[in-house]
């Protein structure tokens, strides 16, 4: 056998290692290929009979965000008065023609009675020191207001500082005593008295 005859299976060999590395190479380029597309794809198969990659887990989603401001509590409705501060009603009269009335007070609520609006006098008073004469006096009229001096009550005639006469008969007269109010017992004139010839 000639030397060259000899050389030829180590040539085929060393072909035959070439091969097959080429093929391992590429296989595993494939594979490779293969597996970087299950995991972006997740869903593919590998080949016609290869079983389905499982799904891709989906994104957790975000927590929603808690809120710290409480609702504003309702205003707590004011308590209703019975009245409008500083109205005032009627209840009835009182002493020298006022007249009886509740004012309300800053709470909403009626305050006590009170005699408002009065005169001077309740009607038939007498004021005998407003008076010069003792028998006489200011009497209280129906509109709560004072009256001219007049006789007072019970007095039948003024006193007149002792000068205050009446006839009671022929030349005979009476002079209004100041204690009573009343008149003296009849008396005759006196002969130069301005009673005679009067009565």
């Amino acid at each position: 056998m000639s030397k060259r005859m000899l050389n030829l299976p180590l040539h085929f060999s060393l072909l035959g290692m070439l091969a097959a590395l080429t093929v391992f190479g590429c296989s595993d380029d494939t594979y490779v290929a293969t597996n970087e597309l299950l995991d972006d794809a997740g869903t593919a198969g590998s080949g016609g009979g290869g079983f389905a990659g499982s799904a891709g887990s989906a994104g957790t989603a975000g927590s929603a965000g808690s809120g710290t401001g409480g609702a504003s509590g309702a205003g707590t409705g004011g308590t209703t008065g019975a009245c409008t501060p500083g109205q005032k009603q009627d209840v009835g009269s009182c002493a020298k023609c006022g007249t009886k009335r509740q004012t309300c007070d800053a709470s909403g609520q009626w305050g006590p009675e009170q005699c408002e609006d009065q005169g001077a006098c309740n009607p038939g008073d007498e004021d005998t020191a407003a008076c010069s004469d003792t028998c006489e006096a200011k009497t209280c009229k129906n509109d709560c207001s004072w009256g001219a001096c007049g006789l007072k009550s019970g007095a039948k005639c003024k006193y007149n500082s002792g000068s205050e006469w009446q006839c009671c008969g022929t030349n005979k007269w009476q002079f209004c005593n100041s204690a009573t109010c009343d008149w003296h017992p009849c008396a005759d004139c006196g002969a130069s008295s301005s009673c005679q010839n009067a009565c």
